[in-house]
Protein backbone atom coordinates (compact mmCIF):
# COMPACT_ATOMS: atom_id res chain seq x y z
CA UNK A 1 0.00 0.00 0.00
CA UNK A 2 2.61 2.60 1.16
CA UNK A 3 4.66 1.56 -1.81
CA UNK A 4 1.50 2.30 -4.14
CA UNK A 5 1.42 5.77 -2.57
CA UNK A 6 4.80 6.31 -3.24
CA UNK A 7 4.93 5.27 -6.77
CA UNK A 8 1.89 7.82 -7.45
CA UNK A 9 3.53 10.97 -5.84
CA UNK A 10 7.07 9.99 -7.56
CA UNK A 11 8.54 12.01 -10.76
CA UNK A 12 11.15 11.12 -12.81
CA UNK A 13 12.69 14.26 -11.05
CA UNK A 14 14.06 13.96 -7.49
CA UNK A 15 13.40 16.70 -4.80
CA UNK A 16 17.10 17.40 -4.97
CA UNK A 17 17.64 17.59 -8.41
CA UNK A 18 14.08 20.29 -8.79
CA UNK A 19 15.61 22.35 -6.03
CA UNK A 20 18.74 22.84 -7.42
CA UNK A 21 17.57 23.69 -10.40
CA UNK A 22 14.83 26.09 -8.88
CA UNK A 23 17.70 27.62 -6.93
CA UNK A 24 20.18 27.86 -10.08
CA UNK A 25 17.11 29.79 -11.49
CA UNK A 26 16.63 32.55 -8.86
CA UNK A 27 19.97 32.89 -8.93
CA UNK A 28 19.79 33.63 -12.45
CA UNK A 29 16.73 35.79 -12.08
CA UNK A 30 18.37 37.74 -9.43
CA UNK A 31 21.48 38.22 -12.06
CA UNK A 32 19.31 39.70 -14.65
CA UNK A 33 17.68 41.87 -12.17
CA UNK A 34 20.82 43.14 -11.46
CA UNK A 35 22.05 43.37 -15.01
CA UNK A 36 18.36 45.22 -16.06
CA UNK A 37 18.81 47.89 -12.68
CA UNK A 38 22.68 48.41 -13.91
CA UNK A 39 22.08 49.57 -17.55
CA UNK A 40 18.20 50.33 -17.65
CA UNK A 41 16.80 51.63 -14.58
CA UNK A 42 17.68 55.18 -14.83
CA UNK A 43 15.90 55.54 -18.28
CA UNK A 44 12.28 55.40 -16.53
CA UNK A 45 11.00 54.32 -20.05
CA UNK A 46 9.88 50.74 -19.48
CA UNK A 47 6.66 49.32 -17.81
CA UNK A 48 8.41 48.07 -14.92
CA UNK A 49 8.70 43.93 -15.95
CA UNK A 50 11.82 43.96 -14.03
CA UNK A 51 9.30 43.19 -11.10
CA UNK A 52 8.76 40.04 -12.27
CA UNK A 53 12.06 38.94 -12.67
CA UNK A 54 12.52 37.36 -9.16
CA UNK A 55 8.89 35.06 -9.52
CA UNK A 56 8.85 34.73 -12.73
CA UNK A 57 12.31 32.72 -13.55
CA UNK A 58 11.78 30.04 -10.82
CA UNK A 59 8.09 29.91 -12.00
CA UNK A 60 8.82 29.25 -15.53
CA UNK A 61 11.38 26.99 -14.22
CA UNK A 62 9.01 24.97 -12.62
CA UNK A 63 6.49 24.60 -15.64
CA UNK A 64 9.50 23.09 -17.87
CA UNK A 65 10.49 20.47 -15.15
CA UNK A 66 6.89 19.46 -15.00
CA UNK A 67 5.99 19.56 -18.69
CA UNK A 68 8.87 17.51 -19.90
CA UNK A 69 7.40 14.48 -17.80
CA UNK A 70 4.00 14.92 -19.50
CA UNK A 71 3.22 15.30 -23.19
CA UNK A 72 -0.68 15.70 -22.68
CA UNK A 73 -0.21 18.36 -19.65
CA UNK A 74 2.51 20.20 -21.73
CA UNK A 75 -0.17 20.34 -24.45
CA UNK A 76 -2.91 21.01 -21.84
CA UNK A 77 -0.50 24.20 -20.69
CA UNK A 78 -0.10 25.35 -23.93
CA UNK A 79 -3.55 26.04 -24.52
CA UNK A 80 -4.32 27.75 -21.32
CA UNK A 81 -1.06 29.41 -21.79
CA UNK A 82 -2.49 30.87 -25.15
CA UNK A 83 -5.67 32.91 -24.16
CA UNK A 84 -3.59 34.88 -21.67
CA UNK A 85 -2.64 38.26 -22.88
CA UNK A 86 -0.56 40.98 -20.96
CA UNK A 87 -2.73 43.51 -20.11
CA UNK A 88 0.56 45.84 -19.39
CA UNK A 89 2.24 47.04 -23.08
CA UNK A 90 5.55 46.60 -22.85
CA UNK A 91 6.87 50.36 -23.69
CA UNK A 92 10.40 49.83 -24.57
CA UNK A 93 12.02 46.65 -26.76
CA UNK A 94 15.15 46.12 -23.83
CA UNK A 95 12.26 44.46 -22.03
CA UNK A 96 11.37 41.60 -24.16
CA UNK A 97 14.81 41.20 -24.72
CA UNK A 98 14.89 40.78 -20.61
CA UNK A 99 12.22 38.51 -20.79
CA UNK A 100 13.73 36.39 -23.36
CA UNK A 101 16.82 36.58 -21.67
CA UNK A 102 14.58 35.23 -18.50
CA UNK A 103 12.69 32.35 -20.51
CA UNK A 104 15.59 31.41 -21.47
CA UNK A 105 17.99 31.19 -17.88
CA UNK A 106 14.84 29.79 -16.98
CA UNK A 107 14.66 26.48 -19.50
CA UNK A 108 18.18 26.31 -19.22
CA UNK A 109 18.03 25.43 -15.65
CA UNK A 110 15.14 22.75 -16.08
CA UNK A 111 17.05 21.40 -18.45
CA UNK A 112 20.18 21.20 -16.67
CA UNK A 113 22.68 23.48 -18.98
CA UNK A 114 23.86 25.60 -16.20
CA UNK A 115 27.26 26.48 -18.33
CA UNK A 116 24.76 27.90 -21.13
CA UNK A 117 23.32 30.30 -18.67
CA UNK A 118 26.82 31.72 -17.74
CA UNK A 119 28.09 31.95 -21.34
CA UNK A 120 24.60 33.46 -22.24
CA UNK A 121 24.68 35.96 -18.69
CA UNK A 122 28.72 36.69 -19.70
CA UNK A 123 27.46 37.41 -23.30
CA UNK A 124 24.89 39.75 -22.28
CA UNK A 125 27.01 41.83 -19.28
CA UNK A 126 29.70 42.21 -22.30
CA UNK A 127 27.29 43.33 -25.11
CA UNK A 128 25.40 45.84 -23.10
CA UNK A 129 28.79 46.80 -21.64
CA UNK A 130 29.99 47.76 -24.90
CA UNK A 131 26.49 49.22 -26.06
CA UNK A 132 26.83 51.58 -23.12
CA UNK A 133 30.39 52.74 -24.02
CA UNK A 134 29.81 53.46 -27.54
CA UNK A 135 26.14 54.96 -27.56
CA UNK A 136 27.74 57.26 -25.26
CA UNK A 137 30.51 58.39 -27.96
CA UNK A 138 28.40 57.77 -31.36
CA UNK A 139 25.10 59.54 -32.22
CA UNK A 140 23.50 57.75 -35.38
CA UNK A 141 20.40 59.06 -35.10
CA UNK A 142 21.42 62.82 -34.50
CA UNK A 143 17.86 63.22 -32.91
CA UNK A 144 16.96 65.39 -29.84
CA UNK A 145 14.28 65.02 -27.37
CA UNK A 146 12.22 68.68 -26.86
CA UNK A 147 10.03 69.11 -24.18
CA UNK A 148 8.04 72.20 -24.29
CA UNK A 149 5.89 72.99 -21.17
CA UNK A 150 2.88 75.32 -22.00
CA UNK A 151 0.39 76.91 -19.40
CA UNK A 152 -2.96 74.66 -19.41
CA UNK A 153 -4.91 78.58 -20.76
CA UNK A 154 -2.13 79.48 -23.40
CA UNK A 155 -2.64 75.44 -24.62
CA UNK A 156 -5.25 76.10 -27.24
CA UNK A 157 -2.76 79.14 -29.09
Amino acid sequence: MLSELLELFSAPLSIWEAVVRTGVSLIASIIIYVIYQIFYSSKNIGAGVNRTFLIGGPAITMIFLIIQTSIPLGLGLLGALSFVRFRTPIKDPAEIGFLLLLIAASIGSATGNIIAIGVLLLFVVITLFIQQKISHRINLSNRGHLMISVEKQSFPD
